[in-house]
């Protein structure tokens, strides 16, 4: 309250309202840049969120399908097919289960914005209430005829605007606070998942390409028993395998680093906040 009172100069033993009169203005424009700043940051996690929603589109679903269509393709050759099988499936759905993790975390970061929001917007109110009560009491004490009642009215109201806005700074500066805080703990989760992804990523492809292996050498031991007409019909199904192999990874590794940009994306955007 001390520094408050020493930016306001005093008249008649009260506050210059001019003076008074400034210190609002500036408040409330204070009050409207960071509320424009945080609907422009707002808006942005809207759009990072709706992208990340529609990165992966229904075509996507078809290289899940086909290759496990591929690895149940001869699932009467033995047990250990049927088990790598549902490995795999397992394993895909556990991706799946962090991306959706992911989308999770970051509509909390939306909300946290948005409690933000509210709580400036409260703010704002309660300034240009007080401005309305400030305004009421010029208009009262013109009306005075006597001096000295002048100059305690404006006293009382100049030590009640005082106070209110030390308050309101004191409320600004815990939400802002409280925000980066909030921030920070989004951040690290966010590095966490990605760190987890990356690991998810080289388990699966390392099992998918133990798979491929162990079919090629299924095959070469089949091959020496069989006529010249049966190897090229192998032949071209383990070339036709291994390309959709090949296709899969190379769309997990895109659909990988598709969802770990909009993960970085909406921290930077958090942190720059």
């Amino acid at each position: 309250m001390d520094n408050v009172k020493a930016a306001f100069r005093t008249a008649m033993g009260g506050y210059n309202k001019q003076d008074v009169n400034n210190y609002i203005a500036g408040l409330c424009e204070r009050f409207e840049s960071e509320k424009k700043a945080l609907e422009e940051k707002n808006a942005a996690l809207e759009s990072e969120l709706a992208k990340a929603r529609g990165a992966e589109p229904e075509k996507a679903k078809n290289p899940r399908a086909e290759l496990a269509a591929l690895l149940s393709a001869d699932k009467n050759d033995g047990a250990e097919t049927q088990a790598a099988n549902t490995s795999d499936r397992e394993m895909l759905v556990k991706a799946e289960a962090l991306v959706t993790a992911q989308n999770a975390r970051l509509d909390e970061q939306k909300k946290t914005i948005s409690e933000r929001d509210s709580e400036i917007s409260e703010l704002k109110t309660r300034v240009s209430d007080l401005e309305l009560e400030l305004e009421s009491a010029r208009e009262k004490l013109d009306s005075f005829r006597d001096v000295n009642e002048k100059i305690a009215d404006y006293d009382r109201m100049s030590a009640k605007v005082g106070d209110v806005l030390i308050k309101a700074e004191a409320d600004a500066d815990r939400i802002r606070a409280e925000a980066e805080e909030k921030a920070a703990e989004r951040m690290k989760a966010a590095e966490l998942a990605e760190k987890d992804f990356s690991i998810k990523e080289t388990e699966m492809k390392a099992e998918l390409e133990r798979r491929r292996e162990a079919a090629e050498k299924e095959l070469d031991a089949r091959i020496a028993g069989l006529s010249e007409n049966r190897f090229r019909e192998l032949n071209d199904t383990l070339e036709s395998a291994s390309a959709e192999i090949g296709k899969l990874l190379d769309k997990l590794k895109a659909d990988i680093a598709s969802k770990s940009q909009v993960a970085d994306s909406t921290v930077r955007t958090v942190d720059e906040k």
